[in-house]
């Protein structure tokens, strides 16, 4: 089985504003051993445990990088391979992207060192900024939002 890729599962949060922008983080490439391509991200991270399903998971995360204590899932949005592997491990991962509400969007501030600033931005600069992260099957449906 030495030629099986092994592969986590990372939950992300596609949150839109009033104007119908995403929010996105950009990663900070000094935390990347191996480096990794300069990229940008969406919310969320990987499930840690057994018990932690998708809701806990954006919870946990939402509250860890972006400051924000409710998210609520609307929508399944995507499921795809990441086009990078996890740092310092030779793991891909599998990214489930829902469409997600937090009420106050001007409440964002970055609460930890994954990224280096955050940024709404129309999806068709969005589409530019994740497709180094995100497969371009993700990168053509965000697009159409």
């Amino acid at each position: 089985m030495a030629n099986e890729d092994t592969f986590h599962l990372g939950i992300k949060a596609l949150i839109r504003n009033n104007q119908g922008k995403i929010l996105i983080l950009h990663a900070n490439m000094k935390l990347f051993d191996p480096p990794r391509p300069d990229h940008w991200d969406l919310p969320g991270g990987r499930v840690q445990r057994e018990d932690e399903d998708l809701e806990k998971t954006l919870s946990r995360e939402a509250k860890e990088e972006i400051g924000i204590k409710k998210i609520k899932i609307i929508k399944f949005f995507d499921s795809s391979v990441a086009k990078l592997r996890i740092s310092g491990e030779e793991h891909g991962l599998i990214l489930f992207t829902y469409l997600c509400s937090i009420g106050n969007t001007e409440n964002i501030s970055l609460t930890d060192d994954e990224h280096t600033e955050f940024k709404w931005c129309f999806p068709k600069e969005a589409t530019k900024l994740l497709s180094v992260k995100f497969s371009d099957e993700f990168v053509e449906k965000l697009a159409k939002l």
